[in-house]
């Protein structure tokens, strides 16, 4: 271009004359005349252009509208597609599974929103579960957190010094907190179904009452007043009643109370001694262990107290009543000590079974989850185990091997770890591990004595 003030000539790329500083503006030069037959060639050639041109910008744009994914050859078609765009918003559901709080630190979940469910990626420390979202839009992927799932809790007795109180603790460790922090004994805890409360009994204001407190410590509320004792609670399967025994009649009998402290029945009524009762897992029934025909026995009746049945028949006590997931069959532990055995019984008396066998001592069965396991400590290698079996007793497997002693087995709500209590470290303490025996974590350490781990149903 030229400088309109000096004309001299000046790159186009600049905006000012380096000869006598002017802002450019540039010089368009007077077209030369054409030749002969010019004009008409000019006029075709530019026609050509224009023709070109507008092809090209309708490829350009039919190739944007096809990648918006809009493109439609009519107006009829377009309002027809826009008809079903507006319907499917409309129609998209969200469903988000909610999971229950319990308490325990928090887990980072990955969810890759699909039209079906996927898997979702746990941090390192925690254990695949089911999706927790399941979206039919497609949208970014979002990092959600949530707290751990449900069965992952365990309480256990403790034992210091002048002291019994009820502790919960999440399954790898953390989070162990007093729930019942008062003066005075408190043991025997026996989760709700729903995971949310603790029933137990306590001495803490004089004499041995059921109590019940929330799984984080609070709430406690009383709901047994008299001057007996009532010991042993156990949860109804809907979680609106509790079963315990009682010795205010003179002698220890069953009794049902409702969950806020009303309906107080008794359902049996003889003048031995009534104990450990159990509910069976549909509600119907509840199991217990009694003396009334000289040693004590495993009886089930119906869960008003009527038709009392005794299902097992051997000559010395039977003890640890188990009921089986599917409610059809109770193992029990039968035998004087230190030579008991583990049985199983059918619930309608059509058989009894002995699983163990061996002149060792076998106690304290449980059964997994899926009914197809029974976990128990035995000595038969000279020094109390953990040990498993199927339920008809083969395929012994022992799950523990040290000089210490190990006791209580109790299956997770999953069935793939088992929590027990081990005194190999100079007192007892609480461990997990997993159903086949590796990856033992010891879960409590402290000077006192930690028994008796149950794992939270929810």
């Amino acid at each position: 271009m030229k400088c309109a003030n000096c004309n001299n000539r000046i790159p186009d790329t600049v905006g000012f004359c380096a000869y006598c500083g002017t802002r450019v503006r540039p010089v368009v030069p007077k077209p030369l005349p054409p030749r002969s037959g010019g004009r008409v060639r000019t006029t075709v050639a530019r026609s050509v252009l224009m023709v070109l041109g507008l092809i090209g910008l309708t490829v350009i744009g039919a190739a944007g509208l096809w990648i918006a994914g809009i493109i439609s050859p009519s107006a009829p078609q377009v309002a027809q597609q826009m008809a079903q765009r507006a319907t499917s918003k409309q129609n998209v559901t969200r469903t988000v599974s909610v999971m229950p709080t319990v308490s325990a630190t928090s887990r980072s979940v990955l969810l890759t929103p699909m039209s079906t469910a996927v898997p979702p990626t746990l941090t390192p420390d925690a254990k695949p579960t089911s999706p927790v979202s399941t979206l039919t839009s497609t949208r970014t992927r979002v990092l959600a957190t949530r707290t751990p799932r449900g069965g992952e809790r365990i309480a256990f007795i403790s034992f210091p010094p002048d002291d019994i109180d009820i502790y919960v603790i999440n399954s790898d460790g953390t989070a162990m907190t007093n729930v019942t922090n008062v003066p005075g004994r408190d043991w025997f805890p026996a989760w709700s179904p729903d995971g949310t409360r603790l029933a137990f009994q306590s001495e803490r204001d004089g004499n041995d009452e059921i109590y019940i407190v929330d799984s984080d410590g609070t709430g406690a509320t009383r709901l047994t007043s008299n001057q007996a004792h009532d010991w042993e609670p156990s949860w109804s399967p809907d979680g609106t009643r509790l079963a315990f025994r009682s010795g205010r009649d003179r002698n220890y009998e069953i009794y049902v109370i409702n969950a806020d402290g009303s309906g107080l029945t008794r359902l049996t009524n003889n003048p031995a001694t009534d104990r450990k009762p159990s509910w069976s897992p549909d509600g119907t029934l509840i199991a217990f262990q009694s003396n009334r025909d000289g040693d004590f026995h495993i009886y089930v009746m119906n869960a008003d107290g009527s038709e009392v049945t005794r299902v097992t028949n051997m000559w010395a006590d039977d003890d640890f009543p188990s009921w089986s997931p599917d409610g059809t069959r109770i193992a029990f532990t039968s035998l004087p000590y230190p030579a008991r055995e583990i049985y199983v019984t059918n619930t309608d008396r059509s058989g009894v079974t002995c699983l163990t066998n061996s002149p060792a001592d076998d106690a304290q069965p449980s059964w997994s989850p899926d009914g197809a396991h029974v976990a128990f400590t035995s000595n038969r290698d000279g020094n109390y185990e953990i040990y498993a079996m199927s339920t008809n007793g083969s395929r012994v497997i022992r799950l523990t091997d040290n000089p210490a002693v190990d006791k209580s087995p109790a299956w997770s709500p999953d069935g793939e770890r088992i929590a027990f209590a081990s005194d190999r470290y100079g007192n007892w303490e609480i461990y997990v591990m997993n159903a086949n025996g590796s990856g033992t974590n010891r879960l409590t350490h402290n000077s006192a004595d930690d028994v008796h781990p149950s794992w939270s149903p929810r």
